[in-house]
C-alpha cells in the first residue's frame, strides 16, 4: 500500500491475487479503479503511480509500468528477493528498492539504470559478515537521505551523495523490523 500521488489524495494497494486498486480517499471515499496484473513475476512488493500508469515491483525484481491490462512495459530488473520498492515523492523519476541479499538501490526511471547501490554495514565484532535484508525504506524530508530497516534489527541512514555505507547505523538487539517511516519531526 502506498500513496498514489504527491498530494496524498489516492491510496494504491496491491492484493494477493495481483490486482492493483486505487482508493479515492478525499471525495469519493471508495475504490475508483482496479487493474489486474500478470502474476507470473511473483508477488507485488511495491506499488506507485508513474507518468499516469501504475508502477509495480515484484519479488522477482521485475519492475513494470502498467497503463492498462493490455499494455505493460518492463522498466528494469531490481534483483532477486525484492521486499520493498518506494517512489520518491519529491523526484518522481527516482525509486528505491531493497530486499533479502538485495541492498538498497536508487533507480532513475527515465534512464532505466541504477544510480546508487549501498554497501553492506561493516562486519560484526567477530569480523563475521552481517546479512543484507532491507525490509523497509523511507525518504527523509530533505530528500537527500534515506533510512532503511532490516529483520536483523538494524536501522540505517544513507546519504547517497557522500558515501555508499550508512552514515548512521543502529542495532536494536533481539528485534526484527518490517517497516520504517518518518515522523513529522524525523
Amino acid at each position: 500500500m502506498n500513496w498514489a500521488d504527491v498530494e496524498e489524495n489516492n491510496i494504491m494497494l496491491a492484493t494477493i491475487n495481483g490486482n492493483i486498486c486505487v482508493y479515492e480517499s478525499r471525495k469519493l471515499k471508495h475504490f475508483n479503479r482496479c487493474l489486474p496484473t500478470d502474476t507470473k513475476h511473483g508477488r507485488i512488493m511495491g506499488v506507485s503511480e508513474y507518468e499516469g500508469a501504475h508502477l509495480t515491483a515484484f519479488d522477482s525484481g521485475v519492475v513494470k509500468n502498467w497503463v492498462d491490462d493490455e499494455k505493460n512495459q518492463l522498466l528494469l530488473d531490481a534483483g532477486k528477493n525484492l521486499k520493498v520498492m518506494l517512489h520518491s515523492q519529491s523526484d518522481r523519476k527516482v525509486i528505491a528498492t531493497g530486499g533479502s541479499e538485495n541492498p538498497l538501490r536508487l533507480w532513475d526511471l527515465n534512464e532505466k539504470k541504477c544510480t546508487f547501490e549501498a554497501k553492506n554495514i561493516r562486519p560484526d565484532e567477530l569480523q563475521l559478515r552481517v546479512g543484507v535484508d532491507v525490509s523497509g525504506i523511507t525518504f527523509l524530508s530533505n530528500n537527500r537521505n534515506l533510512a532503511t530497516c532490516s529483520k536483523y534489527g538494524f536501522a540505517n541512514i544513507y546519504n547517497p551523495g557522500s558515501q555508499r555505507r550508512p552514515v548512521i547505523s543502529t542495532k536494536v538487539p533481539d528485534n526484527a523490523f518490517s517497516c520504517i517511516s518518518t515522523a513529522p519531526n524525523e
